[in-house]
């Protein structure tokens, strides 16, 4: 999973640099887990979108908690759950169950640690479209067939990149305690990912 744009703007926003930086080490191992460059077998794509509904099914109302009613049709508007319900059923993915602690350990408790958690989601729709790409080519998957999550929004993508970059640093700003709140965030959906990832994969990165 490619959490972001594969070529990094030639200046970023203050907020933007620190969640990259707190964040670079467990995006380089979430993708090292994934490695969809080398996905080959069908239903290893089907256990990873298993991964991301069990972790999204809890993250996602956390999220909303978090920023409250005023980001509730903003967060509709760009969730990819229906799309990744609508994948299982299509595909017949067989449901994960995560541990009971999961939801406690995602500290989303303020809304800049919300706005980190988002950063990790709203980024990850980026490299999706990459990847929607490759899973037609070696599978036929396409939006209609498996593959609507990963597809999103499509054409929309950037732009909603663009304006999440902005609110970013509306709602965030450019305090330390906000930043610091929003790479909390950021960081335990990461986690949340990894240990999601790791049960629907069975597999384990190196300690």
């Amino acid at each position: 999973m490619s959490t972001m744009p594969a070529r990094a703007p030639r200046t970023e926003t203050p907020v933007l640099t620190a969640l990259r930086c707190a964040t670079k080490q467990r995006h380089e191992a979430l993708e090292r887990l994934l490695d969809f460059d080398s996905l080959a077998d069908r239903s290893r794509y089907e256990r990873i979108l298993a991964g991301f509904s069990c972790f999204l099914a809890v993250w996602e109302p956390l999220v909303r908690n978090a920023l409250g009613p005023r980001w509730d049709a903003w967060i509709t508007e760009g969730s990819r759950l229906p799309l990744l319900e609508r994948d299982i059923a299509v595909l017949g993915v067989q449901p994960v169950a995560l541990p009971a602690g999961l939801a406690p350990a995602l500290r989303l408790r303020s809304p800049e640690a919300a706005w980190g958690a988002l950063y990790v989601v709203e980024g990850s729709a980026l490299g999706g479209q990459l990847i929607a790409r490759q899973l037609f080519e070696r599978f036929g998957i396409t939006a209609k067939r498996g593959g609507a999550f990963l597809a999103g929004c499509g054409a929309k993508t950037g732009s909603r990149w663009r304006e999440f970059r902005r609110l970013l640093e509306v709602e965030v700003g450019p305090g330390s305690h906000g930043q610091a709140q929003a790479c909390i965030g950021a960081i335990d959906t990461f986690d949340g990912f990894i240990r999601s990832f790791e049960i629907a994969l069975d597999e384990q990165l190196p300690a």
